[in-house]
C-alpha cells in the first residue's frame, strides 16, 4: 500500500523535500507509521509534529489505508 507524505514547516526544511511516497506492507496506525518513517529518517527525532490524513487532524491509533495523504505539521507560532 501507499500513501504521500506531505512535509512542512522546520521537517521541509530537514529533509529538503515537500512530498514523497511512502509504502507500507498493509493498513497501520499513525503510531506505527511514525516510528517507521522515524527510523528511515532519524533527523526528524527531535522535531515534534502533528499529523493529518487527508487534511483532517488525526489520532495516533488512526487506520491508515492505501492512498491516503499524510501532513507532517510541526507546531507553529506567530503574534
Amino acid at each position: 500500500m501507499n500513501i504521500k507524505v506531505l512535509f512542512f514547516g522546520v521537517l521541509h526544511d530537514v529533509l529538503g523535500i515537500d512530498e514523497m511516497n511512502f509504502s507500507l506492507e498493509n493498513a497501520t496506525t499513525i503510531d506505527s507509521f511514525t516510528s517507521k518513517l522515524l527510523k528511515t529518517y532519524p533527523e526528524l527525532k527531535k522535531y515534534g509534529f502533528s499529523v493529518a490524513v487527508n487534511e483532517v487532524y488525526s489520532k495516533p491509533d488512526f487506520i491508515l489505508q492505501d492512498g491516503h495523504v499524510v501532513a507532517l505539521i510541526p507546531p507553529v507560532s506567530g503574534g
